[in-house]
């Protein structure tokens, strides 16, 4: 714990699935701690023991202690909750045990201080509790405007920006759903009994696209399709970055497939490869 002013007297209590009182809690103490150094007088270690066994929620409540005539203390107070263990190697049984070990003051969010009656292979595990973000309170902050408008506004700023992105993105993700299907070929013959599935990827460098009618022939071992127009009415085609899916047909098998042969009429404002 790290008050803004020191010395800050206060009492902790905490309470287990409720709100702890003055007689009813699981653990209590006062701080700072008399008899401590500056980094042990605000430090708080909870035993297994002291909790009881429970686990689950708990509530700490914090009372300022006051003196005569003092009605009220302007300070603030920063909590951190860690949980940590000091545990040493058993070789006989194989095993990471804990007895003759404890955590000490000193310990931090960074480090664990273990104080052991014995020396052996020791470890440590810790972990810092994450502060818990509640959105139904975020309404209060802009009410604090007067007090503090550079946070306020950062704030706002950052909502802003997060509601263009989100924005931006939708509108991405539905001009690639309209990219990602498939073109049936409008000079394709309705009576033809075979298809064969296209598909064309553009490259992403620079230049890639190309405005220009493209027009393909497959080439098979037994026969050549005849020449059929890579267009779609409804999309654009050949963009940079595209997969373009075209299904042409043939009256038919054209057998196995042995090459093709494309070219373009070179027209439009990019027609280069």
């Amino acid at each position: 714990m790290v008050p803004s002013v020191d010395p800050l007297p206060f009492k902790l209590f905490l309470g287990y699935m409720d709100y702890p009182t003055d007689t009813n809690y699981v653990a209590m103490t006062e701080m700072p701690l008399p008899g401590t150094t500056q980094e042990e007088k605000y430090t708080w270690l909870l035993s297994p023991t002291k909790l009881k066994g429970n686990t689950g929620l708990h509530y700490l409540v914090v009372r300022p202690i006051v003196g005569p005539g003092v009605k009220s203390i302007n300070a603030t107070l920063s909590i951190t909750p860690i949980t940590s263990s000091c545990k040493f190697w058993n070789e006989t049984l194989l095993d990471w045990k804990d007895s003759g070990c404890k955590v000490g003051f000193k310990t931090t969010h960074l480090i664990t201080q273990c104080l052991c009656k014995h020396l052996t292979f020791f470890g440590s595990s810790f972990f810092v509790t994450p502060n818990l973000v509640d959105p139904s309170r975020t309404a209060e902050l802009f009410a604090t405007f007067a007090e503090n408008p550079v946070v306020v506004c950062f704030v706002g700023a950052l909502f802003v920006s997060y509601l263009l992105v989100v924005v931006w993105a939708r509108r991405k993700d539905i001009k690639d759903t309209v990219k990602v299907k498939g073109t049936v070929l409008e000079d394709n013959d309705p009576m033809d009994n075979y298809r064969y599935l296209l598909c064309v990827c553009t490259g992403h460098r620079i230049g890639a696209s190309t405005s220009s009618q493209v027009i393909l022939t497959l080439l098979g071992a037994d026969g050549n399709s005849k020449p059929h127009h890579l267009t779609d009415p409804k999309k654009p085609v050949f963009e940079r970055g595209a997969v373009d899916l075209f299904l042409l047909t043939t009256p038919s098998s054209l057998g196995e497939l042995q090459g093709i042969r494309l070219w373009h009429n070179n027209s439009g404002s990019h027609p280069a490869w």
